[in-house]
């Protein structure tokens, strides 16, 4: 009988008592031996739970910790100790493609550490694999005492596709919000061209800087439609979809872009909080913005702001809306011509073969009654294999 994943690895929920987290768990290692087998088992176990989290919470940071036992020799004896090893914070996006997250961020990190300390203390050899434990935060932003306005880089700022209002204080969602409700041409940076947001806006009962789990609410109280965008440094400074509205209204849809920069104590390379800060801008132009992502096209395209797909014609970009709308919630990337075929690439991953069989059959000749052919040569004798 076939064995399934269930028999080889678990995931068991813990409670957890640090602020910010949403929960801990653990994939226990039920079977396996070998460090690259449990991880692969783990990785669609872990996509699962994070896809779930991502849809409660819409943006993450995740960080594994991988217990082993090792053994080594010390005075004529054998020693056990358990070793632990562990990655980085690292923030998921609802965009972001979690099998390979888990690949980059979990697995070619862990296995490198696990090859680095048994090169450098040598001696020790793997005995168990004990369990990976999975530690989900959500991605709180600073604090309101804190100014929240980022620039935009200069990559950005060359486009002329998005208006950054140079707040002082916790609101910059509002500000973003208020300036596409009511554009200016003129100190478009500026809060003072701009109505007070408590004029124009309703935000009872929402606290800010706002986290994406509550944009849904915001939309709900002011009948409107907004989508969030962010940016996938990984990618090549790549803009992709982090928030999609659900909400239905007739008014068009509300673009912003949401900014990340690191935060840092003193000058010492110590985070605070989750070491990032939030700050959103309003983007008033999003095929400008993603014009030269999506196409080299310089004619006028319809783009959809919940794939970032483009099309030239009306009839392809409507039945394609329709569509998009009812299924996709996150950006859809088809194959370009680098990266049309599927191929193994992660040499380093192959596992070494415990035996090699090479096997030779005989053959018994049996002679032909009929030598003639098509091919006008003399057939005499046909072999059959043992």
């Amino acid at each position: 009988m076939r064995e399934r994943r269930s028999d080889r690895v678990r995931w068991d929920d813990l409670e957890s008592a640090f602020k910010g987290r949403i929960g801990t768990g653990v994939i226990a290692n039920l079977r396996h031996k070998d460090l690259g087998r449990i991880l692969e088992d783990s990785r669609k176990l872990f996509t699962a739970k994070i896809k779930n989290a991502l849809r409660q919470d819409g943006i993450l940071r995740v960080n594994v910790v991988l217990s082993c036992k090792f053994e080594t020799m010390k005075a004529d004896e054998i020693v056990e100790e358990l070793k632990f090893f562990s990655t980085k914070d690292e923030v998921v996006l609802p965009s972001t493609d979690i099998s390979d997250w888990f690949n980059r961020n979990v697995k070619e990190k862990l296995l490198a550490k696990v090859e680095d300390f048994q090169e450098r203390e040598s001696g020790w050899s793997l005995v168990e694999i004990i369990n990976l434990a999975v530690n989900i935060n959500r991605y709180i932003p600073i604090h309101g005492g804190l100014f929240t306005f980022i620039e935009l880089s200069k990559e950005v700022q060359s486009k002329k596709a998005v208006v950054n209002i140079r707040n002082k204080d916790p609101y910059c969602f509002l500000w973003s919000v208020t300036a596409a409700l009511h554009p200016v041409k003129n100190n478009v940076s500026v809060i003072g061209s701009y109505p007070h947001f408590s004029s124009v806006l309703r935000y009872e009962g929402l606290n800010f800087p706002i986290g994406l789990k509550d944009i849904s609410k915001f939309e709900k109280m002011n009948d409107l439609v907004i989508n969030v965008y962010g940016i996938e440094y990984d990618s090549g400074h790549e803009i992709v979809p982090i928030y999609l509205s659900q909400q239905k209204s007739n008014k068009e849809a509300i673009h912003l872009l949401m900014l990340e920069t690191k935060i840092y104590s003193n000058g010492d390379d110590v985070d605070m909080e989750d070491g990032s800060a939030y700050h959103f801008a309003w983007i008033r132009n999003l095929s400008r913005l993603l014009s030269s992502q999506i196409s080299k096209h310089h004619g006028f395209t319809r783009l959809c702001d919940r794939c970032l797909c483009h099309f030239t014609t009306v009839n392809s970009f409507e039945r394609h809306r329709h569509d998009c709308t009812n299924i996709n919630k996150c950006r859809v990337v088809l194959p370009d011509e680098k990266d049309k075929i599927m191929k193994f690439k992660n040499y380093k991953y192959k596992e070494p073969v415990p035996f090699a069989v090479y096997a030779d059959i005989e053959c018994m000749l049996e002679p032909i009654a009929d030598k003639s052919n098509s091919l006008n040569t003399t057939l005499y004798q046909r072999h059959v294999p043992h």
